[in-house]
């Protein structure tokens, strides 16, 4: 295994998550929140990342459900009724 890829990936992927965080902020700020505490980051906006100045992390907390499933059964109940 390339340890050195891997961290790359991860680090591309915590980048673009921390990014996500922002760009969902005015349509889901409850996502938003809940994946900036996942990311444990504090305050963070559009002018304060680029590619010289990433977000930086330095502990992920404990993950949680973003999202509630939604089930089949009850969707086509809801839909009928």
């Amino acid at each position: 295994m390339n340890f050195e890829r891997v961290k790359t990936i991860m680090n591309i992927a915590l980048q673009l998550s921390g990014v996500l965080s922002i760009i969902c902020e005015p349509f889901l700020p409850n996502t938003a929140i809940k994946l900036r505490n996942i990311l444990n980051l504090e305050s963070i906006d559009w002018n304060s990342i680029s590619k010289e100045n990433p977000i930086v992390l330095s502990k992920i907390n404990k993950g949680e459900l973003i999202f509630r499933k939604i089930e089949m059964k009850k969707l086509i109940y809801n839909f009928k009724n």
